[in-house]
C-alpha cells in the first residue's frame, strides 16, 4: 500500500500573480457562498465591496472564472477560481455604469423632509 500526497498550493492561499486560486469545501456545508466570497476577495487584485456578493459571483460563473470542480472524491467538493482580470475589469465597469454596483448597499435616504435651503 502508498500513499501519494499531490499538494497545490493555491488551495491554502491565492496566487495573486495569476489571479487563481482553488477552494476544498466540506460537501455537508450548506452553503458555500461565504467561503467562496472570501477567496474571491483575497484572490482579486481590483477592490470589491461586500454588497457586491451575488452580482460578481453570478458574474463570475457566468464567466467561467469561477467553477465547481468535476470530480471530487469524498466528503470534499472543489471549486476553481481563475479571474481574467482585464476582463472582470470591463465587466464590473459595465456593472458600475448600469447602477447594478453601487458604493451604497442601500439607497440613503434624507433624514428630514424639509427643502434644502440656499447657502449664501
Amino acid at each position: 500500500m502508498t500513499n501519494l500526497w499531490l499538494f497545490d498550493r493555491r488551495c491554502t492561499q491565492p496566487e495573486k500573480s495569476t489571479a487563481s486560486a482553488l477552494a476544498l469545501l466540506p460537501r455537508s456545508a450548506n452553503d458555500p457562498t461565504a467561503r467562496l466570497w472570501r477567496l474571491v476577495k483575497d484572490t482579486c487584485p481590483l477592490p470589491l465591496l461586500e454588497h457586491w456578493q451575488a452580482p460578481v459571483l453570478a458574474l463570475l460563473r457566468d464567466r467561467e472564472m469561477l467553477k465547481a470542480l468535476p470530480m471530487a472524491l469524498g466528503p470534499l467538493q472543489g471549486f476553481r477560481l481563475g479571474l481574467d482580470v482585464p476582463l472582470l475589469t470591463d465587466a464590473l465597469g459595465e456593472l458600475i455604469r448600469q447602477d447594478v454596483l453601487t458604493a451604497y448597499s442601500a439607497p440613503l435616504s434624507a433624514a428630514t423632509d424639509l427643502p434644502l435651503e440656499a447657502v449664501a
